[in-house]
């Protein structure tokens, strides 16, 4: 089976009131509680645990999904006490269908206080910013309304109904399918915080913006060093934003300009929250619609090369491939330790 990187691993996100991460051998007490929990398990389509062997059995497949590249599962925490509250995943990725499936369980304790679709919402931004993902699937018991209701506000919808599909402790109960396409995800989070449709404009210098918009995301921009040179940067170069609905900025990109045939992004950054949303999109159609309108015929821009781990700057090179780039050239201008890889995209 096609993976998803040769060295895909679970992501950690973060949200306004959660992080999601790898599971760790020091989670195996709360996840423990959490699966032997009845009242949790009621409408699952499994029994609550009652042997402890069923802890290995949960992380090593875990580790057999990230290394088989068929999906990822991580653990949901509370940012203001470091609580665990449960689990999301995203699994069963098909490349060849372009579709996976999602799932979440989250203690009794963090129910009815908008936690699973806050995390799930997290996580189906990841895939399908991350992935050529088309569909993502998700199967309720229909006894759970709560269930059901998240997954309304995420934009998933109803499409079916797989009679009598489980046998639980003699039991036998009804699921629902619900599925979300990439063009209703689109439709709901191509659109501004508010109501008003994104838009990229040309932008004064805005540092002190750059500096927190990177520091939103350290794991794209971890390198002290390397972020006070774009602070530096977005003091002097063009600058292009995407502001909420409010001004607040939560998309810079900085161009140069080398040639008046070729521009080169030196720097996309996008808040935390607003990715997936479609900010860097909009700027890329910002900034080529001007390019071509100066009579600009190459687009360049350097991101981490694809013989490096690194699944974050995966994500970038496929985000920057589905906006019509083409890898042009990997090299060591960064060091032997960062490949640096080049892309371009000719503008007619």
């Amino acid at each position: 089976m096609t993976q998803l990187s040769n060295a895909w691993r679970a992501p950690t996100l973060h949200t306004p009131r959660l992080t999601l991460r790898p599971f760790e051998q020091s989670d195996a007490q709360d996840l423990f509680e959490l699966q032997s929990d009845a009242k949790v398990l009621e409408f699952w389509d499994s029994p609550p645990w009652t042997d402890r062997s069923a802890i290995a059995r949960f992380m090593d497949g875990n580790l057999r999904r990230e290394r088989e590249g068929t999906g990822i599962r991580v653990v949901i925490e509370r940012n203001s006490d470091g609580a665990f509250l449960g689990w999301c995943t995203f699994n069963s990725w098909n490349p060849e269908f372009r579709s996976a499936s999602l799932g979440y369980c989250l203690t009794e304790r963090s129910w009815g206080q908008g936690y699973a679709t806050e995390a799930a919402q997290s996580l189906l931004a990841w895939a399908f910013e991350t992935l050529d993902l088309n569909r993502v699937q998700a199967e309720v018991d229909t006894r759970n309304a709560a269930s059901v209701r998240v997954l309304q506000k995420l934009g998933f919808q109803r499409e079916g109904t797989l009679r009598q599909d489980c046998t639980v402790n003699l039991v036998t109960s009804d699921s629902w399918v619900y599925g979300l396409l990439r063009s209703d995800w689109q439709s709901r989070n191509t659109m501004g915080l508010g109501d008003s449709k994104l838009q990229a404009e040309r932008d004064e210098q805005i540092p002190v913006e750059v500096a927190n918009l990177l520091a939103s995301v350290p794991e794209w921009f971890g390198q002290p060093e390397a972020n006070e040179e774009y602070i530096q940067a977005a003091k002097t170069k063009e600058t292009w934003s995407v502001r909420d609905d409010a001004g607040r900025v939560i998309g810079v990109t900085l161009i140069d300009r080398h040639f008046p045939h070729a521009a080169e992004i030196h720097l996309m950054v996008v808040e935390r929250g607003a990715q997936g949303r479609g900010v860097g999109t909009a700027m890329i159609k910002a900034i080529e619609a001007d390019a071509r309108a100066r009579a600009v015929r190459l687009l360049e821009v350097k991101t981490l090369g694809a013989s490096h781990p690194d699944a974050g700057y995966a994500r970038t090179r496929h985000f920057y491939e589905r906006c019509g780039f083409l890898a042009l050239e990997e090299t060591e201008i960064w060091g032997e330790s960062t490949p640096c890889l080049i892309m371009v995209k000719a503008l007619k």
